[in-house]
């Protein structure tokens, strides 16, 4: 018997279900080369945002090149949130959180957690610009006794 005699399987298939097949399969090897991101809550990768923590040499470094200071980031933070909440009166104290760290050239101020470090979520003031914004990011970094 030749190998000409022999059938090919795609031959016995008809034409409609081997384009649906074709289909699938390249369906399948695309969706094999898209990372999958659902196995978890999402990392912040802080990696490129370097982490200084208050009192560190690199902190002091960090303060150094900045343009803004602590302090008038502070008062920046304060006139952007009475600015964004019409019944806070200028004599009244406003909660504008703690500050323990930067992130890549923005002090960080969050309000502080009993557990689970320093909550990455909060206002960012740009040490360069003074720009104020509020930042909703998941995790967390160590409190420095934890580190």
């Amino acid at each position: 018997m030749s190998s000409s005699s022999i059938p090919d399987p795609q031959s016995r298939i008809p034409t409609r279900y081997r384009v649906y097949l074709t289909f699938i399969l390249q369906t399948v090897v695309l969706l094999d080369t898209i990372p999958c991101n659902t196995g978890g809550p999402r990392q912040t990768n802080m990696s490129t945002n370097a982490i200084c923590y208050v009192g560190s040499n690199d902190y002091q470094e960090r303060v150094k090149g900045f343009k803004v200071t602590l302090e008038e980031a502070r008062k920046l933070l304060e006139e952007h949130i009475r600015g964004h909440r019409a019944a806070v009166t200028p004599s009244q104290k406003v909660a504008i959180g703690m500050h323990s760290i930067i992130v890549g050239s923005a002090y960080h101020f969050y309000m502080p957690t009993k557990i689970g470090g320093i909550p990455l979520s909060g206002y960012y003031v740009d040490g360069n610009t003074g720009m104020v914004e509020f930042r909703n990011v998941e995790g967390s970094v160590p409190y420095p006794y934890q580190k």
